[in-house]
């Protein structure tokens, strides 16, 4: 089985990959740092790669979410010969209008942690957070983030373009119930996961988990 790095989603950790590592796959992944001040996406990505180790050669990176746009950025430092990425974007087109105008509109700066959790029962079922594990998940993992970490990501996702041409194999794979990046912008889909929205790496693991095995053997 091929290298394969993991980084999660804005606010994920180690625990929306659990279960898939659980099925057999031999993933690591690369959490969250603290970002620096005023930092930029590319300096960011520079300090994550040092988590990866191409002694034994060429890896995959695989990216969900905030965690894909990283993994594309990264794939520019490190020895990679292929990105899956799971639900996410590739380009600003394929971006969400809600999401673009987070850093205009400095909507980035009004969302703390403590605001997540108090209006999370409010939207959390329209996201695909339904059972009481799901909501569990979410919450422990939120909890963990720092409110500069969730600014600044925001802020990031809001305004970024990716400007530079990627060589190697990209493997999209998106759900098409998905409301954070609706798949209607999405271009070149690899696999589209029927009834599939953001949550769907947690929540479908056993599909997803079958297609990643595919393609780190």
């Amino acid at each position: 089985m091929k290298p394969a790095y993991f980084i999660p989603g804005l606010g994920f950790n180690e625990e929306v990959i659990q279960p898939i590592i659980d099925l057999g796959l031999d993933i690591q992944t690369i959490n969250w740092i603290e970002p620096l001040t005023k930092e930029t996406i590319p300096s960011y990505a520079m300090r994550m790669s040092k988590e990866i180790d191409n002694d034994f050669g060429p890896v995959t990176l695989i990216g969900h979410s905030f965690g894909g746009i990283l993994a594309q950025e990264i794939s520019r430092i490190v020895d990679a010969d292929q990105i899956i990425l799971i639900s996410t974007c590739k380009s600003r087109a394929e971006n969400s209008l809600v999401l673009k105008s987070l850093s205009p509109l400095k909507i980035n700066k009004l969302i703390k942690k403590n605001i997540i959790l108090k209006t999370f029962p409010l939207w959390s079922r329209n996201y695909g957070y339904e059972t009481k594990e799901e909501i569990q998940v979410f919450k422990s993992m939120i909890e963990k983030c720092s409110d500069s970490y969730l600014s600044w990501a925001l802020k990031s996702i809001s305004n970024w373009e990716r400007t530079f041409v990627i060589k190697i194999p990209i493997i999209h794979i998106h759900g098409d119930k998905d409301r954070t990046f609706p798949i209607q912008k999405i271009k070149n889909v690899t696999h589209i996961i029927k009834g599939g929205n953001h949550f769907m790496i947690y929540k479908k693991h056993e599909e997803i988990g079958k297609l990643l095995k595919t393609y780190l053997n």
